[in-house]
């Protein structure tokens, strides 16, 4: 691998084939790929409530958001990116730590299934994790992980744009005491 600085950024070689190769990902016409859907591109909003097994006390009531947009790729099968953020713990306190949240990132497949009146969705995925917070001494704690990602997704249709959203998802990343996070999640997506 070259590297090279230029003005105290480092850029490597291979950075330029692969910005424009997610270029090409995100922004090819998916339509062409995707014939006889009803919409090519969705995004959506969702509240979330989860935590983590892993732990004793109030594991599954802390409350958060994620954001995702997805593309059609092929006729029921979608690609997703989906970002959030799970505060943890509240004043009691998660791990160890205060003031502690999970905040996240995930790039996957979902394959959907259609029901009679709404559709039916399982996803895997990739994703990078972070675990934050402040320690009992006062000084700020910060894991990052590479993850795994699975769910499942029900996308109830409102019209022809707007549908009801709802997924449950597990999470997997090995931070220190940590490694398994659960979440419900409910909100609104939006086809175009």
């Amino acid at each position: 691998m070259i590297e090279s600085k230029r003005g105290g950024w480092k850029s490597r070689k291979w950075l330029g084939p692969l910005v424009a190769l997610t270029v090409a990902i995100l922004f090819v016409p998916a339509a062409l790929f995707a014939q006889g859907e009803p919409y090519t591109y969705s995004v959506d909003l969702l509240g979330s409530i989860g935590g983590s097994p892993d732990l004793q006390g109030n594991r599954f009531g802390n409350a958060g958001f994620e954001a995702g947009f997805s593309m059609v790729t092929q006729p029921e099968t979608l690609l997703g990116v989906r970002v959030g953020h799970l505060g943890l713990g509240g004043s009691k306190g998660f791990d160890g730590l205060s003031s502690a949240g999970l905040d996240y990132l995930t790039v996957g497949g979902e394959y959907r299934f259609a029901e009679s009146y709404f559709d039916s969705g399982l996803f895997l995925g990739l994703g990078a994790y972070r675990l934050s917070g402040t320690l009992a001494s006062g000084r700020s704690d910060n894991q990052t992980q590479l993850g795994l990602t699975l769910g499942s997704t029900g996308d109830f249709p409102i019209n022809r744009s707007l549908s009801i959203l709802v997924q449950i998802s597990a999470h997997y990343a090995n931070f220190h005491q940590t490694q398994f996070f659960a979440m419900a999640q409910g909100g609104v997506a939006y086809h175009f």
